[in-house]
């Protein structure tokens, strides 16, 4: 590469990663177009990065960190060594709304985003049933059964109402549940059925479908359960 070449693509680089290509970039962050074009950067800076270290980029994590929240990208590290100047600027290390993360850590590591304002909106609903079951003697507020060991949650007894997920697959309003541990996380099913359906897609016996949005779209499906496909459609469940 001529160094006329190298030249510009830095400058490119550095210009996507500060946001001065996007002057609304800071008031709109969610906007996928620049979201696509941040990931690219990323990516690249991260396949570099484990060329050449052999390593990836990441934060420290836990064994019980799920699935889809587990391995953020480390930006210090990537600015550190001189892969990136810039942290995009919807990333929450710079004030934005996603995590970046990497998934298929070990096979083939993609960088994607996850969605901090659900995220937040699943952890206040969260802080609300371990406030309800302390102040009743361990008992969950439960309504109707929607899968097994899975409830819908009563928001009456938790005095509030159900927040709004809008879902970053399909835009639908997604629900939440909880499961009879209390855990309380997004029902992806609708978006499955969706996906599965539209794509004619046909998933293997014993197949995570989450792996589905997961690969098809930039961003993970947090706070979930694995999902697999039983009697023609998208079953949850509790392992």
């Amino acid at each position: 590469m001529s160094k006329t070449a190298l030249g510009m693509m830095v400058i490119i680089l550095t210009l996507l990663l500060s946001g001065c290509m996007y002057p609304d970039e800071r008031r709109a962050e969610r906007n996928p177009a620049a979201a696509k074009e941040f990931l690219t950067v990323v990516q690249s800076a991260v396949d570099t990065y484990q060329k050449e270290t052999g390593l990836l980029p990441l934060q420290n994590s836990t064994m019980e960190t799920p699935l889809y929240e587990k391995y953020l990208v480390d930006f210090k590290q990537l600015q550190k060594r001189g892969y990136i100047s810039f942290i995009p600027g919807n990333a929450f290390e710079s004030g934005g709304t996603y995590y970046y993360l990497i998934i298929n850590e070990e096979t083939k590591p993609e960088v994607k985003l996850m969605d901090l304002i659900s995220f937040q909106k699943v952890n206040e609903v969260q802080k609300a049933v371990d406030s309800y079951r302390g102040e009743h003697g361990g008992v969950l507020p439960q309504g109707a059964a929607a899968a097994n060991s899975f409830f819908w949650i009563d928001y009456k007894k938790l005095d509030r109402k159900p927040p709004e997920i809008v879902s970053m697959y399909t835009g639908q309003t997604l629900n939440l549940m909880m499961h009879e541990s209390g855990r309380v996380v997004i029902d992806y099913a609708p978006d499955l059925m969706q996906l599965i359906t539209k794509g004619n897609l046909k998933p293997s016996a014993g197949e995570d479908l989450r792996a589905q949005l997961a690969s098809t779209t930039p961003f993970v499906p947090l706070k979930s359960y694995p999902y697999y496909w039983q009697d023609n459609e998208p079953k949850v469940a509790s392992k």
